[in-house]
């Protein structure tokens, strides 16, 4: 399962990367519009998680507990074909998340040349999908690890691996359960705040005045309180005169 969904994070990556470049190169505009899109579906994710774990039936909980065991214990099951959904559930939670990550890794080398940001976006896509997926991949097998260990026959240094392998075994649930609503924050976390980093991470094409225009535009605009000309025009003045 774990492996199904990295390969499906690994076409997101190969989509992303060029539709990022591109994006910032012809539309930078849209940046920041399609980031506050991803952060609303990631906050959707959410509440979808936290609406079904409190207002799901026990009846419907415990009927998909009995398949995963009946499914575990039968050797012929694909689990993959059992976890369809979950699989594209996560593969979809994958792409927003790896957009929002690829556009703020693009704003960082903004400025730098075009073959510096394909090799640093492909490295960035890179690490998170092995990093990651390693990472998952390493915690769902905690409990075969321990296992392992717990059933090492006795005697001497094995006495202490059995009770490693069965301290493993005791503590991978509770493992599971924390990743779990980690993830749920995580979610929130990179939802919410995405647009507003978005904002000043993405690219801005420059913004031009028009010739023989004597007034100061943008940043550079008259304050409205002290009535003072911004710094730049004044000292462009002092120059023409």
């Amino acid at each position: 399962m774990v492996w199904a969904v990295a390969k499906g994070s690994l076409v997101n990556k190969a989509i992303l990367v060029p539709a990022a470049l591109a994006i910032s190169a012809f539309v930078p505009w849209l940046v920041t519009p399609l980031l506050m899109l991803g952060g609303a579906f990631l906050c959707y994710e959410g509440v979808e998680k936290v609406a079904h774990r409190y207002l799901a039936g026990r009846d419907e909980t415990t009927t998909h507990k009995q398949e995963l065991t009946h499914a575990v214990v039968t050797p012929n099951v694909d689990m993959v074909a059992l976890e369809k959904d979950k699989i594209k559930g996560a593969i979809r939670t994958d792409f927003i998340l790896s957009a929002e990550i690829i556009v703020l890794a693009l704003g960082t080398v903004a400025t730098q040349t075009f073959g510096l940001q394909v090799t640093v976006l492909i490295g960035i896509a890179l690490l998170m999908t092995v990093g990651v997926y390693g990472l998952v991949a390493g915690i769902v097998k905690l409990d075969d690890v321990g296992l392992a260990l717990a059933g090492r026959p006795e005697g001497g240094f094995n006495n202490a691996l059995r009770a490693l392998g069965r301290g493993i075994v005791a503590v991978s649930p509770w493992l599971m359960k924390f990743l779990s609503v980690a993830g749920t924050i995580a979610m929130f976390l990179v939802g919410g705040r995405s647009s507003p980093t978005a904002c000043r991470s993405c690219i801005t094409m420059p913004r031009r005045s028009s010739p023989g225009s004597g007034r100061c535009r943008g940043s550079q605009a008259r304050s409205r309180h002290s009535g003072r000309r911004c710094s730049t025009w004044s000292s462009v003045s002092s120059r023409a005169r």
